[in-house]
């Protein structure tokens, strides 16, 4: 894995993460080579931050439409990049942890880039793994003409800016004419980050 940018991590800013909120241990998400956390503060507004080793703390307001709680999750990447991802139950908002600040990963179009959990058709799952360059993030998509056989394809990010944007690679079809029970529609469903400690649930 590249080394991740910096490395002398954040100064404590003396600041709290607020009462309530709900953490929980994450990867080294600034640099200094010390497991950080991530929390999520269910209050108005949605918060989620981080909580650096060192004691820096620093957040973002997020919104969602979603009945579910969120559920946010870190990992570092073979490019270097720190980044989160805040699963709100429909979408999975993507974040990088950029010069100790918890930036909005933005798309070519400058938007937030934004994981679809089968919502708007755009794809239906995430996950963290190696297809070829180490573990980067890749999007998924199951769709069906029928109801009942399933085509699979991924599409792997290309981060750049220590994750602050985000390209679509090539998409690869894996699977076709498949189930609803088959391993790579379930895989194509899901919210997964390979190494990654478990995520934090918004209380």
């Amino acid at each position: 894995a590249a080394a991740p940018p910096g490395g002398t991590g954040c100064a404590a800013t003396g600041a709290a993460v607020p009462d309530g909120a709900a953490s929980a241990p994450t990867v080294d998400l600034d640099g200094d080579g010390a497991p950080d956390a991530l929390w999520l503060s269910a209050g108005v507004p949605r918060i989620l931050g981080v909580r650096t080793h060192s004691g820096a703390v620093f957040s973002v307001e997020f919104s969602s439409g979603a009945p579910q709680a969120a559920r946010a999750q870190g990992q570092r990447l073979a490019d270097g990049s720190a980044i989160i991802l805040l699963d709100t139950g429909r979408a999975v908002p993507l974040y990088a942890v950029v010069d100790c600040a918890i930036v909005p990963t933005r798309n070519v179009q400058g938007h937030q880039y934004t994981f679809d959990l089968g919502f708007t058709g755009y794809g239906t799952g995430v996950s963290c793994e190696d297809v070829g360059k180490g573990l980067q993030l890749v999007g998924w998509n199951a769709t069906s003409a029928t109801g009942d056989r399933f085509e699979v394809t991924r599409t792997p990010i290309e981060l750049a800016d220590h994750g602050a944007r985000a390209t679509n690679g090539p998409t690869t079809t894996v699977a076709r004419g498949v189930p609803v029970d088959d391993s790579a529609v379930t895989a194509a469903h899901g919210v997964s980050c390979d190494g990654a400690p478990p995520p934090v649930v918004e209380p």
